[in-house]
């Protein structure tokens, strides 16, 4: 696992002495050694700088990027994992290609020279890299199937810059910080910045499943060699419908996904977080390493905690198990900030506090973790599914009841901070589908901060002006696939796959466990598993009021039935409860009473008291909306102090 970054000067751009290249590149890539502790690797050319920062997980010894093809031509720095190198290095063998590493970064660039830019077609892992053919004077980038591994770029007067984080950017004096507001407003309503845009103008998310290549003349090409809304429509001509052939097919494959992506030359477990896929992947690891660690954090409040389906599985698996308890810490105002200040760009998901606190624990013990991420996505996990077909429903209803008694009554429900209590699921099904036309719009209103209408009421009134226009539920929706025959259930699940767990629930497994230098693996998330996946019907995913059926039922007997029946809870920390401190609402109020936040000017004066006050007498929780604003603080002094740094070091 890596962290790469460099740069691509174009046609045009001034030359760098080469002294001057080495020491940026070397900047760059130091931004990001909680990527890479154990080594750093460079390849300076004419025209052309790349770098990494490693952490050794397959051939310790020799494995150091770049690594090349046989006559130096081609050079790759790699972040990532391949785990189905060792069968495509066997079959490069047999074509006459020589390799000397055992590294898994080595095969990208001898597949490169037999298929072209489209060879990630052939990968089964997570990655994202940089490619430099030196005989075309050409870069390629490329990100992997689902989006696992990070990759941002942009072109910044006459270079292109590209790195696996955006801190990566910022010591290059090419590259301007300069805000995206649009971008503002999908993270507050979102809770999250969707691909291909970033908190920074012109500075881009690679899209997952793509290659961009970059010819020195600086004309880009996006390739696009996997996408999963062409596997879905495909796979309605062969979907599955016999119960014994599906679970029989899909036991098989999760099985061997998690034998290759229990490959490695260091440490190893599983997060058990006690739900249905950290459960499913510890059965099916422990039945290719008896002796799996495995690691779980839980809360002491009931209704946030998955720690008896965690205890269960570890005792009937007989795992090396390994607890950690999270209660409100001593300095949870340091502790928050300090999880917010590893992201580069807002960051919306709460349960970022467990998952850090999670990776740091574990990272005592071993240096990569098997994860559970990706089936919630792939076999209908999330309630929001079946409130999504409800809205079917609910949109006949007549108008003054969508519009204006419902929302009313769903208003003077006595407010629970327990975990998704039913005053909550009420609240946010009405709200969410207040004057809602597309099933789908309300879809990724479930999980917002902000409703689009109500944006007036909390935005100043400069920065309603900018996007009062824009409606990012409706928005999203309007780019997922509706072909004939892909149900709205269908239609809901691609929209988690494709948005969410690419945009917040990746972004969160990434800089959680980078930050920690630990490989964090979704065993879950394999573009062949994938494609079984999409091939299955909804109604085998979903029935009635249950959740992920064909996982429950394939698993009847493996798995304690503390597990089998559980309604999904997620890993949100009880933040709600916390926030009734008196403490830690003053941290927030210090937060967003800072200059460089005020100078955002995106909130009206007394916005964010008003939430705590109503927040602390329990008159509404507001727990996401308060979370949201205080990562935008965050950033806003991040950003502040990059612009300071860079200033110093002109």
């Amino acid at each position: 696992m890596c962290g790469i970054a460099g740069f691509f000067k174009l046609k045009g751009a001034p030359g760098t002495s080469p002294e001057n290249s080495s020491a940026l590149i070397q900047a760059m890539t130091r931004t990001m050694t909680h990527r890479g502790p154990d080594d750093e690797g460079y390849l300076l050319t004419t025209g052309v700088c790349l770098g990494m920062r490693r952490l050794n997980i397959i051939d310790l010894e020799t494995g150091r990027q770049p690594l090349f093809n046989e006559d130096k031509s081609v050079a790759v720095v790699f972040n990532g994992e391949i785990y189905n190198y060792l069968e495509l290095r066997e079959e490069l063998k047999k074509k006459g290609h020589r390799f000397e590493t055992a590294s898994d970064t080595e095969v990208l660039a001898h597949l490169y020279e037999e298929e072209g830019e489209t060879f990630p077609r052939r990968l089964r892992g997570m990655f994202a890299f940089a490619l430099w053919d030196a005989k075309k004077r050409r870069l390629l980038l490329g990100r992997d199937h689902f989006g696992i591994k990070p990759l941002f770029w942009g072109i910044f007067g006459n270079e292109l810059l590209f790195g696996s984080e955006i801190k990566a950017l910022h010591p290059h004096p090419a590259f301007k910080r300069e805000i995206n507001n649009e971008a503002i407003d999908d993270f507050l309503t979102l809770l999250f910045i969707p691909t291909p845009k970033t908190i920074y103008q012109n500075l881009h998310k690679l899209e997952p499943g793509t290659i961009l290549a970059v010819n020195q003349d600086g004309t880009t090409r996006k390739v696009r060699y996997w996408d999963a809304g062409e596997v879905l429509t495909k796979s309605l001509g062969t979907r599955l419908n016999r119960l014994e052939e599906i679970e029989e097919m899909l036991s098989a494959k999760i099985s061997e996904c998690v034998k290759m992506m229990l490959r490695s030359d260091v440490p190893l477990g599983v997060f058990l977080s006690g739900g249905l896929d950290s459960t499913t992947t510890a059965y099916f690891a422990s039945r290719h390493n008896p002796n799996v660690k495995t690691f779980n954090v839980f809360f002491k409040e009931k209704s946030y905690s998955e720690r008896e389906g965690a205890l269960a599985t570890a005792k009937k698996l007989g795992t090396d198990h390994h607890e950690i308890p999270m209660e409100y810490p001593e300095d949870l105002a340091g502790f928050a900030w300090g999880v917010l200040g590893i992201f580069d760009e807002p960051f919306g998901d709460t349960s970022a506090l467990p998952t850090y606190l999670l990776c740091g624990h574990a990272r005592r013990h071993i240096t990569v973790a098997l994860s559970g991420d990706g089936g919630d996505e792939l076999f209908g996990g999330y309630p929001t599914t079946i409130a999504t077909r409800a809205i079917s429903f609910y949109r006949h209803l007549p108008g003054f009841l969508r519009a204006g008694l419902l929302p009313f009554l769903a208003k003077q429900l006595p407010t629970s901070l327990e975990r998704v209590s039913w005053d909550y699921k009420i609240k946010r099904f009405i709200l969410s589908a207040k004057d809602v036309t597309d099933p789908l719009a309300a879809h990724f209103g479930w999980r917002s901060a902000l409703y689009w209408f109500e944006r007036e009421l909390f935005y100043s009134p400069s920065f309603y002006n900018q996007v009062s226009r824009r409606k990012p539920f409706a928005d999203l929706a309007s780019g997922i696939i509706k072909n004939h025959g892909v149900t709205l259930a269908d239609q809901a699940m691609f929209g988690d796959l494709s948005v969410y767990l690419l945009d917040l629930y990746l972004v969160k497994a990434d800089m959680s466990s980078m930050a920690n230098s630990l490989e964090m693996r979704p065993s879950l998330l394999d573009p062949e598993l994938a494609e079984l996946a999409l091939r299955i019907p909804p109604h085998f995913k979903i029935r009635g009021f249950q959740t992920k059926w064909i996982i429950r039922h394939m698993m009847e007997g493996k798995l304690p039935q503390e597990v089998l029946g559980m309604p999904k809870k997620g890993f949100t920390p009880p933040l709600s409860y916390w926030l009734l401190q008196k403490d830690f609402q003053d941290f927030v109020r210090q937060a967003v009473s800072s200059q460089v936040f005020r100078n955002l000017g995106v909130f009206k004066d007394g916005v964010v008291d008003q939430l705590l006050t109503e927040h602390a007498a329990k008159k509404n929780d507001h727990t996401r909306r308060l979370w949201a604003i205080l990562s935008l603080a965050s950033f806003a002094e991040k950003n502040q102090r990059a612009g300071e740094v860079f200033l110093a070091n002109r």
